[in-house]
């Protein structure tokens, strides 16, 4: 696990069929990397600046705790 830290650059999600039905994944660009959220929304906007643990997972970098350090501004 390593803490990094960027400028979010897009958010996006995407609607995946899951056993329990259609479900919604989030993900996010930082640093011109997409890290993935999972099923958990980050709840971070384009501009939000944020740190998050990166991990190397299976579909790429994937977070499951991001902490915005500073808003985007309105």
């Amino acid at each position: 696990m390593t803490m990094m830290t960027g400028t979010v650059e897009a958010v996006s999600t995407k609607e995946v069929t899951t056993k329990f039905g259609v479900k919604p994944t989030f993900s996010f660009k930082v640093n011109n990397t997409w890290i993935k959220a999972g099923f958990k929304d980050p709840k971070v906007s384009a501009g939000d600046i944020i740190d998050f643990d990166g991990i190397t997972g299976t579909y790429g970098i994937e977070t499951k705790q991001v902490n915005i350090t500073g808003k985007a501004a309105p």
